[in-house]
């Protein structure tokens, strides 16, 4: 924060056009000056240039990750597996790095005093102006780095992992609205803890909030594979395993809140629409989830229609026969169109004369057709 000071009557310093002692005055009163800022006997270690050298060495090259990301894996046990090399850094990191955990804990105050005292010019006004246009916090210490005579050594040590954490928390507290792509991996790993917990619909919920901030801040027409949001968001899960998760839990919390059928239908056109130079194979599989979302809507000359067209564009893909057939022999409860056990036999013998029909699909549209004749 500058230590140019304000007046009570003066206008705030944040930007909202509210005088200062009805917006930030208390919320600035334990904040520190430029000038009497040093820097905390904080923690000394280079956490996420251990643990990024040592998951390197692990993975035989230079990972493709943020280093936000490398900061997420030394605070995830999980992330060694059964590597006892790279367990004892990331445990070793936590004890004596700075992490996300520490920063988060921290008065907004405290975070920018430290940051003052490793020798970053820091104000509000001027992180607010470095933010724009921007998507990563972190990229935003690096311009402080690039600019400011940073202190790297001493007592606190570490600098590079503090701001750069810093950052990150500070963008989190002065710009929720206008998510990073640090927060955007936030939500996106918080909603993998919250599917090992079992809680389907708030998984849905903060994904669904994850993908409508990757459309509005992310995506742009260009981007027609994942792989080029991946270089963007460089997180802690892929995009393209995450996008295929979001579309299966949106089906499972469909059966029980058309809720989610509804975003499950937007999602799936949204992401169709996007990535069209995708595989053949995923793009079917998108077809598919399409269809059955607008089944579950009531939406059934629609869902017949996209799934029809599913057959005739991919004629090699067995599932997307499988797939319509199944809804007109009304396999699923919830996903089918009118009752056409005929449409359905027809549909599963064309999938029969694909020209290397792999065994295990063989095995499914037999077992479909079994099943019809027994009916």
């Amino acid at each position: 924060m500058s230590s140019e000071k304000v007046g009570r009557n003066d206008p705030c310093h944040c930007g909202s056009g509210k005088k200062y002692k009805k917006c930030c005055l208390g919320k600035d009163d334990d904040r520190v000056s430029t000038d009497e800022a040093t820097p905390s006997a904080g923690p000394t270690g280079r956490s996420n240039a251990a643990v990024a050298a040592a998951m390197n060495k692990k993975m035989g090259g230079a990972a493709v990750v943020s280093p936000y990301t490398i900061a997420k894996m030394a605070e995830d046990p999980r992330a060694a597996g059964d590597d006892p090399e790279l367990r004892r850094t990331i445990e070793l990191a936590v004890r004596t790095g700075w992490t996300i955990k520490k920063l988060e804990a921290m008065p907004t105050g405290a975070i920018e005093a430290q940051i003052q005292g490793y020798g970053v010019h820091h104000s509000i006004e001027r992180f607010l102006r470095l933010a724009e246009g921007g998507l990563s916090a972190w990229s935003l210490s690096e311009t402080w780095i690039a600019e400011d005579r940073v202190h790297r050594s001493g007592k606190a040590g570490g600098a590079e992992d503090f701001l750069g954490l810093a950052a990150c928390e500070l963008w989190k507290r002065l710009l929720p609205d206008r998510p990073s792509v640090e927060m955007i991996d936030d939500w996106m790993q918080g909603g993998y803890v919250l599917l090992e917990e079992k809680k389907g619909p708030e998984t849905c919920d903060l994904w669904w909030k994850s993908w409508s901030a990757i459309r509005d801040r992310i995506l742009q027409p260009e981007m027609r594979t994942m792989s080029l949001v991946d270089r963007v968001l460089q997180g802690y899960q892929s995009i393209f395993n995450w996008s295929q998760d979001l579309e299966r839990e949106l089906g499972n919390a469909a059966i029980k809140d058309l809720r989610f059928a509804a975003l499950g239908r937007r999602f799936c056109s949204e992401w169709l629409a996007q990535f069209t130079d995708e595989s053949a194979k995923i793009q079917a599989g998108f077809v598919r989830a399409l269809g059955r979302f607008l089944m579950r809507l009531g939406e059934l000359q629609e869902a017949e229609r996209v799934l029809g067209s599913a057959v005739e564009r991919w004629p090699d893909d067995p599932w997307v026969y499988i797939c319509l057939a199944d809804a007109y022999a009304q396999v699923f409860r919830g996903e089918h169109l009118p009752l056409d056990l005929d449409k359905a036999r027809t549909l599963l013998e064309r999938a029969q004369t694909i020209r290397g029909l792999e065994a295990r699909d063989r095995q499914v549209v037999e077992a479909r057709l079994k099943d019809l004749a027994a009916r």
